[in-house]
């Protein structure tokens, strides 16, 4: 599951990692997750609304998502601006011990695994996904962007964060 990352100061040699997925993906599958799981405490809103008011509303994890959880504005309510959760959600990107996207997260745990000294089993599953876009038109999904502009700059860090990583010796 998600913890804040605060949580990580408590224990005396974390070691932690995040996975950021493409920030309009993250926030479409927000959706269709709430809108076929009944559990879902977003499932009534997503089977209420579009695609687009699902996100223009901030219903579930649809609306910058990630920075929401990073910044711990998903666990305390707290309101910030964009501006500044960027500024904490980067901060907090800086203290994760492995971080990278969604499309890398086998790589992630073959690194996970070669630094704990365990060796990978060679029959675990994919975590990519993949995408699910379904049928959203250019319109909608500039708004979808546009709702995700702090996950799409986190996204672009790690991105960096991690291609740098690949290339250290």
């Amino acid at each position: 599951g998600h913890v804040p990352p605060s949580i990580a100061a408590l224990l005396p040699c974390p070691v932690t990692f995040t996975i950021l997925r493409h920030p309009i993906d993250r926030a479409i599958s927000s959706y269709w997750c709430a809108y076929f799981d009944s559990t879902n405490g977003a499932h009534e809103a997503a089977r209420r609304f579009s695609l687009v008011e699902f996100i223009v509303e901030g219903h579930g994890h649809s609306s910058n998502g990630q920075a929401r959880y990073l910044s711990e504005v998903f666990f305390t309510g707290e309101t910030m601006g964009d501006a500044r959760m960027l500024q904490v959600a980067s901060d907090a990107l800086s203290r994760v011990t492995y971080a990278c996207m969604m499309e890398q997260a086998d790589d992630l745990i073959s690194g996970i695994c070669t630094a704990a000294g365990v060796d990978r089993t060679a029959d675990l599953p994919s975590l990519n996904k993949g995408r699910r876009l379904r049928d959203a038109t250019s319109d909608e999904l500039a708004i979808v962007a546009e709702h995700n502009r702090v996950d799409a700059a986190l996204y672009v860090r790690v991105r960096g964060r991690f291609q740098r990583a690949l290339l250290a010796p």
